[in-house]
């Protein structure tokens, strides 16, 4: 790590790091997948790592909020009521749904 870097910029990298990780076999190879049906480059996966890696902040923001619209988001939250629907509640969001277990 260089000496211009906050002490912001690990966690932030660590983040990165985690958003480029394949949790599963299915997803590397829907990945793969995508490599192959799109006919990208073999370094695809490394320049978009290298963009993802030079996102600041104020771009990672400005993209969401031109790209991202909460009001047409669907939000899935599962856990127990018990613990979660107080706080679920203020968000602000629509009346939760509950599904109960079958």
């Amino acid at each position: 790590m260089s000496s211009t870097n906050t002490g912001r910029r690990p966690t932030l990298h660590r983040q990165k790091q985690n958003f480029l990780g394949y949790e599963t076999l299915g997803s590397l190879v829907g990945l793969l997948e995508a490599i192959n049906t799109y006919n990208l480059p073999a370094v695809y996966l490394k320049r978009d790592e290298q963009a993802i890696q030079r996102l600041s902040y104020a771009q990672a923001k400005s993209l969401i909020n031109n790209y991202i619209d909460p009001s047409k988001m669907v939000y899935v939250v599962v856990g127990d009521a018990k613990t979660q629907l107080a706080g679920l509640k203020d968000l602000g969001l629509e009346k939760p749904v509950i599904l109960q277990n079958r």
